[in-house]
């Protein structure tokens, strides 16, 4: 019967001959590959999922001048808002 909570999760570390702390190391270890594992997967999966959602977006450059329409999409204490716009100057953010 077990005495403690740690004694239904971990092994009887007597019969393996390992300590607890080497267990908890290489416990440690193993759920650090899993992470980094995970991580790599989810990297490519925003990769694989940008390219499909972007491959049909067109690069739009706006001059000072332009009038341009936007939306607002709000939320539940916003109301939407659109409307046309006057680009006054063009941010230095732009490749173009």
């Amino acid at each position: 019967m077990p005495l403690w909570t740690i004694d239904l999760t971990l092994p009887d570390v007597q019969e393996e001959g390992r300590r607890v702390s080497e267990y908890t190391a290489q416990v440690v270890e193993r759920l650090q590959k899993a992470s980094n594992l995970v991580r790599e997967n989810l990297r490519k999966a925003a990769e694989n999922e940008s390219q499909w959602y972007n491959r049909r977006a067109r690069p739009r450059y706006f001059a000072p001048g332009d009038a341009v329409r936007f939306i607002t999409h709000g939320n539940l204490w916003e109301e939407r808002q659109n409307g046309r716009i006057i680009i006054k100057l063009k941010a230095r953010c732009c490749k173009n």
